[in-house]
């Protein structure tokens, strides 16, 4: 299922991964008018088809479940006691062996339990208590998980056990144990974890789902105007709806965010600060290593792909000149100047993208405290040290994920863009270079009005990244 435009699009894949049903027979997605915004969350249904759930279209906080059967059809939509904060985007759903599903909040504060129509059965506050865990991925784990019993938890030490932290959700399985994905500290490092908890519930039998029913075939789907990580803008442009996430095109893989990407560049900030960290700021200061770099991304070039994530942490290090191929490898471009602050103001037209006046907080940026006025002891110098975009404030990180400050969000229709103002810098497509809407210490109160354009597109710095558009298509 992807959402594009409005509309949920649903095909199946093949055992060979080619397109099947319920797809049409020309390979086209089935698609209806979407009852929830982007950033829901599906899984399998036990009677074939899923049960979706996420924000509903014409809410900012409240979630609504319903079930896609296995010939495409939407069931009826469900209004759910699950409330998230307003703007933010996702939900956690997973699935539970007997059929329903388990829905919650990303933060884990409460929990619905839903049937396998997807409509609820039960409800409560997830019970406090989480592992003593600075998480880089994922989420400290959580002492107590619901069971497949509405309303009941099962307390599970070994997901609070200290430096645990998990990826994604964890899931009940037939046989009654408890897994999931994750990491967990030991002294310096960080080692992924799959863990296993067995005789927590009852073993399930599963029954097999049902074939899809044939549907009578439609003449055409709806349009799609922009890719589904794109918001439609006015109806003419399509803007990523995050900060850009650097993609090796050959492998798939993230590439660091903290270095630049050009090789040269790569050796030199690496060579500079492995030893020059030493000799600026204070004691810790000196102390905080530099992040992680993977080996497979040094000694060559690479060909880079821009591509927008949720709660992933954009990239800064970049020049103009690779944001404007990045953007070009994903068959995009950058934004130019006036359809950047077009986007940002939103379809209210404001100065900001949540309102007429300036207000402090709601975007990540003018931070109460300068990276490298805290690791240097000058705001002013080491503006490619490795490490800036680590710094925090206090117990607060002043670099966010994306998404992760939700009320920060340029509305359009039914979806919205987030971080045009703050966190990153973003090149434009404007005279011999520019990057506009500030980033997480840039002392500004101009909101989507806020560019430089004292650097070349050849300038770079931790702060600099990119966001993509394109034109729509008609």
């Amino acid at each position: 299922m992807e959402l594009s435009g409005g509309r949920l699009h649903v095909a199946g894949l093949l055992e060979e991964g080619k397109v099947g049903a319920p797809a049409l027979s020309d390979g086209r997605a089935r698609s209806a008018a979407s009852p929830v915004r982007p950033g829901f969350a599906a899984v399998e249904r036990g009677a074939g088809g899923a049960i979706v759930a996420g924000v509903g279209v014409g809410s900012d906080e409240e979630v609504v479940a319903f079930v896609v059967d296995g010939a495409g059809r939407l069931g009826p939509v469900a209004k759910t006691s699950l409330k998230v904060r307003a703007g933010e985007l996702g939900v956690r759903l997973s699935g539970l062996p007997g059929g329903g599903a388990l829905l919650s909040d990303e933060g884990r504060r409460f929990v619905v339990w839903l049937d396998e129509e997807g409509r609820e059965v039960g409800a409560a506050a997830w019970p406090e208590g989480v592992a003593a865990a600075v998480c880089q991925d994922g989420s400290a784990g959580p002492r107590f998980y619901p069971s497949g019993k509405p309303g009941a938890f099962v307390e599970v030490e070994a997901l609070a056990a200290p430096g645990t932290c998990v990826v994604g959700e964890p899931g009940w399985t037939t046989d009654g144990s408890l897994r999931w994905f994750g990491t967990r500290a030991e002294g310096r490092d960080v080692v992924p974890e799959a863990g296993v908890v067995r005789g927590l519930g009852a073993a399930v039998e599963r029954a097999g789902g049902e074939d899809a029913e044939e549907v009578e075939e439609v003449k055409a789907t709806a349009p799609r105007p922009c890719p589904p990580e794109m918001v439609l803008v006015q109806g003419k442009l399509c803007v990523d709806r995050f900060e850009a996430t650097l993609v090796d095109t050959a492998s798939g893989e993230e590439l660091s965010p903290d270095f630049p990407v050009t090789p040269n560049l790569m050796e030199i900030t690496l060579g500079d600060w492995s030893t020059g960290r030493s000799r600026v700021g204070g004691v810790h200061a000196r102390a905080m290593p530099l992040p992680f770099l993977p080996g497979w991304q040094r000694g060559q070039k690479l060909n880079v792909v821009a591509v927008p994530r949720r709660l992933a942490r954009p990239n800064g290090y970049l020049t103009g000149l690779v944001a404007e191929s990045a953007c070009a490898a994903a068959g995009k471009r950058l934004c130019t100047l006036p359809e950047f602050v077009m986007a940002c103001r939103g379809q209210d037209d404001t100065p900001f993208p949540y309102g007429d006046t300036y207000v402090e907080g709601v975007c990540n940026v003018f931070r109460e405290a300068h990276p490298a006025a805290i690791l240097h002891d000058n705001a002013s110098i080491g503006h490619l040290d490795p490490r800036l975009n680590h710094v925090r404030a206090g117990e607060a990180p002043l670099f966010r994920r994306t998404g992760a400050t939700p009320a920060c969000r340029s509305r359009w229709g039914n979806d919205a863009i987030y971080d045009m103002v703050g966190n990153l810098d973003e090149w434009v497509d404007e005279g011999s270079g520019a990057f506009a809407g500030g980033f997480y210490a840039r002392s500004t109160r101009s909101g989507c009005d806020a560019v430089v354009t004292a650097h070349p597109r050849s300038y770079l710095d931790y702060s600099t990244g990119a966001r993509c558009c394109k034109d729509a298509a008609p």
